[in-house]
């Protein structure tokens, strides 16, 4: 989710260099039943999903500022910046889902093979 209030300018915002302060929040859904169903998984992916949103903050003039769980708020100088941060961040998420499911297949084929 991306919201950005052109009211909030440098002088009233905590990343302050910028005409206005766009916030990103994200979430991931249903976490509570992943922590129960497999806590160990969950927190390695986890630690991962933390990794990969905090790796390319300051590539886009990002600033976090609040975490709770798996919540992030996020501020950024510019909605651009914030949106290409977005697309970033899901290609990365994206990409490493596919491996993963392709890796996980490789090994599926060669257990087959044994």
């Amino acid at each position: 989710m991306v919201y950005h209030d052109p009211n909030l300018t440098k002088e009233n915002t905590v990343a302050g260099n910028g005409k206005a302060l766009t916030i990103v929040t994200s979430d991931i859904e249903g976490s509570t039943e992943l922590w129960e169903k497999d806590p160990e998984a969950t927190n390695m992916a986890l630690q991962l999903h933390d990794d990969i949103f905090r790796r390319y903050l300051s590539a886009y003039y990002g600033f976090e500022l609040a975490t709770e769980g798996d919540a992030f708020v996020l501020a950024f100088h510019s909605a651009p910046d914030a949106v290409m941060y977005c697309l970033t961040v899901q290609k990365v998420r994206l990409l490493l889902v596919f491996n993963t499911l392709h890796w996980i297949g490789a090994c599926a084929d060669l257990k087959g093979l044994q």
